[in-house]
């Protein structure tokens, strides 16, 4: 087998590589919410993906090119935020009251899974929904 067949992609080449067109951000704010009904953290940020294609074509078989890139933010957590301003916003220092989301700082959940409530019983998640927010205007 030559050497240039071995450097062949043969069908859709996100196929082959799952990192094509991903560019990472250096720079991005360090915390992330959701503002949908049912948010109640505040996550840190690992990184922000930027993806410049998608997938097109009625069947799948073919990439289109961005003119704007796709923005995914990945957390400490494991979770990942979609940001377009519809579904997430991101925060250089949340507001004091803000709830941070203890997995992302290494302490583990906050909130029991029966109750619906933090651990020490204080707090609902619909108080934290509320106290959700940012202390910086313009994020």
């Amino acid at each position: 087998m030559a050497e240039s067949d071995m450097n062949i992609i043969h069908g859709r080449p996100d196929f082959a590589d799952p990192y094509f067109g991903v560019t990472v951000a250096k720079k991005h704010p360090p915390y992330v919410f959701s503002i949908n009904a049912n948010a109640a953290l505040v996550h840190k940020i690992r990184s922000v993906e930027l993806r410049w294609w998608k997938v097109g074509g009625v069947r799948g078989e073919c990439l289109v090119r961005l003119h704007r890139p796709r923005l995914i933010a990945n957390t400490l957590c494991g979770t990942f935020f979609f940001l377009n301003g519809a579904k997430s916003r991101t925060c250089q220092i949340p507001s004091p009251e803000a709830l941070l989301c203890g997995r992302c700082h290494g302490v583990g959940a906050i909130f029991d899974r029966v109750t619906c409530r933090t651990k020490d019983g204080t707090l609902t998640r619909s108080d934290a929904h509320v106290k959700l927010g940012c202390m910086v205007a313009g994020y």
